[in-house]
């Protein structure tokens, strides 16, 4: 996952980030290496301390490696690991990261970068937030009639979960009946009698006790 985030991710964005000949991530590469090396050589310089030793991974792959091992062991998840880990990666804890391969600590801990600072546990917690529409007033909103937010007729509460404006509104879902909309709150007054409520020909009626729209 690491490898995909560092070559979908990070290398576009950042050009020091990148696993190409050139990069500040490939130059540090180099000199812990030993020396460049477009492929896998036989054999290692006994000054390097990234020895990764796979021949189908060419140059940019050994790039993401690289950021992989550094990045990993900045973070800790190499420390308990050296003795598994030295045939290809001899800095195993942060301390030895930062005094053997000081280029790439300095490209790991720069803020403007913003690589991860801690490493992943398996814990994770959803952040509590507002979300306009799921029938919970939080955050933000003044307001949130679920389904019926922002539904003309249906409440006093906006599309964005804020209160409508006072004054008149449909907001009990009957467009015959007079009501309004105070401070969010859905007050109904008397029905609109003998007044149209549709542009097909309705007429409001209070006949029968109910206050609605007939044809």
């Amino acid at each position: 996952m690491l490898h995909l985030i560092q070559t979908a991710g990070y290398s576009p964005v950042y050009a020091a980030l990148q696993t190409s000949n050139g990069s500040a991530l490939s130059d540090a590469m180099d000199l812990a290496r030993g020396g460049h090396f477009n492929n896998v050589p036989n054999q290692y310089p006994a000054s390097a301390w990234y020895h990764y030793d796979d021949s189908t991974c060419d140059y940019e792959c050994q790039g993401s490696e690289y950021f992989y091992w550094g990045l990993t062991t900045w973070l800790g998840a190499q420390s308990g690991r050296c003795d598994d880990i030295i045939d290809e990666w001899e800095p195993c804890t942060p301390a030895a990261l930062a005094a053997q391969d000081p280029a790439l600590y300095a490209i790991l801990t720069n803020p403007s970068y913003g690589l991860p600072t801690a490493l992943p546990d398996g814990s994770y917690f959803a952040v509590a937030g507002a979300i306009c529409g799921d029938g919970i007033t939080e955050g933000s909103e003044q307001c949130d009639a679920g389904e019926a937010a922002g539904n003309k007729g249906r409440s006093c509460c906006t599309e964005d979960c804020q209160y409508k404006p006072d004054g008149a509104a449909s907001c009990d879902n009957n467009l015959c009946t007079i009501d309004t909309c105070t401070a969010g709150v859905c007050s109904t007054g008397a029905c609109r009698d003998a007044q149209a409520c549709s542009v097909c020909g309705g007429t409001c009626s209070a006949a029968g006790g109910d206050c609605a729209c007939v044809f």
